[in-house]
């Protein structure tokens, strides 16, 4: 399935946050978005996605892999 992502939008409402940047302590999720990596938050996404949430916190969708495709 495809999904999209406007990082345009996150980018201006968390202006003071560097997505590229690994080491910044509320990221705990990597996503591959147009061959870049975007380090994110899994709560954040979870906030804003029911299928971020499903992914990460429904114990029916397997989402222990280290990589997946969206």
């Amino acid at each position: 399935s495809n999904l999209n992502v406007n990082l345009a939008t996150i980018s201006r409402k968390f202006h003071s946050r560097d997505f590229a940047d690994p080491s910044e302590p509320h990221h705990d999720v990597a996503l591959m978005i147009d061959g870049r990596r975007v380090y994110v938050s899994k709560q954040f996404l979870s906030i804003h996605s029911s299928f971020f949430q499903t992914m990460f916190y429904v114990r029916c969708f397997r989402y222990h892999k280290t990589r997946r495709s969206l």
